[in-house]
């Protein structure tokens, strides 16, 4: 199990194993262990109200003291001292009631007990003695049903007594959420899992703390049902688990998950909220997106990205959609970082500098694309491009100069004191921030780091000053010198048959 409280977790670590004719054990020896060790850590922490604390434990029972020693020793410092001792035994109290009287909570695997039902925190409300309040307005309420009737027929308790509403400040407390019947979403779910665990229902508050389009953030619930968690809106009743105001599905690469998609439907139109895949699987991006809107668009006869919000990633975004028209309002036009440069800038190293090409360069550069050897590493072949046409003196620097003009490509020539021995090439847009890059030094200038310090310098610029997100490369296995001169300058992004693949990112 894994929790977004971190540090405060309680993982069982062994199955717990009911032996014919003998009773479930309240607090288990393996949870024993395990408060008395985050206790013992906290004294120093806790020592102000220490005594206080030892004092009033030695006036519990036992499978209390456990239970208290478990809430200081995993608790916020500062509620320790901010909140007393008796506040926090009433919740121990309740969950023990909880865990013996109620048939739900009872099943309840121990770890998810204390840290979903047991656990007074949900997130920066005040605490108060609220949990035998919520008891008594609801489990007359939900008498006789299954757990999955009740936690639809709370959530429907919850809409009652609670209605959205914007508020800035603190979150409000449950008790203030029942009073004022208003809050927001992080107010609504803590309003909601808190009559859950009021209950003895497993509950938790899932919170993503910024939306990637805007400023702005979403809560919601989860439940434990059947060994799985399993989501709803708070205080947003519908008949069925995992559904409600959004609809969420992924992507698996060879059991890895490799892209998400989040939407919500509004009215005929499906908004997508978040997508997100990994760089390093190709292709995953408009896979997840088509599929998504395939899935859970089909009722909707438009489908949109969000408000891009002049950002250019997620503008690109709406195009993964394949939109089969604009309805002529609207010039659409994928461009690059590239399309921001006017002239190719001037770069320099300890040693070289890095510039555009020119005409005087004629002769060096074509000496170093003739280079058959040089070429066989590049991957690239200039005679495929030459068709019948007869290769010119200026057919390379012509064909450099026409790829920085449409803005396919920016080749920098690497300078040492001057004379082209080089040359650095950004290329192969990917049209999500990223770039490929590749670097050719002449044979009679190998073999003293000038490749490694031009790459290096070329790709910082495009990643710190022109505002790429990422710069690959790659190299074919057998050339040894790339490999090392990528190594040194890039982090590896795996390998297939041919090549080493390299990263950089900001």
């Amino acid at each position: 199990m894994a929790s977004a409280a971190g540090g405060r977790m309680y993982v069982v670590e062994t199955d717990r194993k009911k032996e014919e004719g003998i009773d479930r054990i309240m607090i288990s020896e393996n949870l024993r262990k395990y408060a008395t060790e985050k206790f013992e850590r906290r004294r120093e922490l806790l020592a102000p109200v220490m005594p206080v604390i030892e004092e009033k434990l030695k006036q519990c029972s036992e499978e209390e003291a456990v239970l208290m020693k478990f809430l200081y020793g995993t608790m916020p410092v500062r509620d320790a001292g901010e909140y007393g001792f008796d506040l926090f035994l009433s919740y121990v109290k309740h969950a023990l009631m909880l865990r013996e009287k109620v048939a739900w909570c009872k099943e309840l695997p121990e770890d998810v007990f204390v840290n979903y039902v047991l656990y007074d925190r949900i997130n920066s409300e005040d605490i108060t003695d609220c949990r035998p309040f919520f008891y008594e307005q609801i489990m007359g309420r939900v008498a006789g049903m299954s757990l999955l009737e009740a936690i639809l027929e709370i959530n429907y308790w919850c809409a009652e007594h609670a209605t959205y509403e914007a508020t800035d400040g603190r979150t409000a407390s449950p008790m203030t959420m029942y009073r004022s019947g208003k809050g927001r979403c992080g107010e609504e779910s803590t309003f909601a899992v808190t009559a859950y665990r009021s209950v003895g229902i497993a509950a938790r508050q899932v919170y993503t703390p910024r939306w990637a389009h805007c400023d702005d953030n979403h809560a919601w619930v989860e439940v434990f049902v059947d060994g799985e968690w399993h989501f709803l809106g708070a205080c947003e009743p519908e008949e069925v688990l995992d559904t409600g105001w959004f609809c969420a599905g992924g992507m698996l690469a060879e059991g890895r998950l490799v892209a998400v998609s989040l939407a919500e439907k509004c009215g005929g139109t499906l908004v997508n909220h978040i997508e997100k895949a990994l760089y390093s699987h190709a292709g995953a991006y408009p896979a997840i997106v088509q599929a998504f809107a395939a899935h859970y668009g089909a009722d909707c006869p438009w489908v949109n990205r969000e408000d891009d919000a002049r950002d250019k990633g997620l503008r690109t975004s709406k195009l993964q959609y394949l939109p089969a028209e604009l309805g002529g309002k609207v010039r659409l036009e994928v461009g690059t970082e590239l399309d921001m440069l006017r002239r190719v800038p001037t770069l320099k190293t300890e040693r070289l500098t890095l510039t555009a090409l020119r005409p005087g360069d004629r002769e060096a550069y074509n000496a170093l694309c003739l280079d058959d050897e040089r070429n066989r590493w590049w991957g690239y072949d200039y005679r495929t491009g030459l068709g019948d046409k007869p290769l010119t003196e200026n057919y390379f620097l012509d064909m450099a100069k026409a790829d920085f003009a449409a803005r396919r490509a920016v080749n920098f020539a690497v300078r040492l004191k001057g004379k082209l021995i080089g040359e650095v090439v950004l290329y192969r847009p990917d049209f999500r921030g990223g770039f490929e890059q590749g670097c050719r030094i002449a044979p009679a200038y190998a073999g003293h780091g000038y490749g490694t310090e031009a790459f290096a310098a070329a790709a910082d610029w495009a990643l710190y000053q022109l505002g790429l997100a990422r710069v690959v490369a790659k190299c074919f296995k057998e050339n040894a010198a790339s490999h090392r001169m990528l190594a040194s300058c890039m982090r590896p992004g795996g390998e297939d048959e041919t090549y080493f693949y390299f990263e950089k990112v900001v």
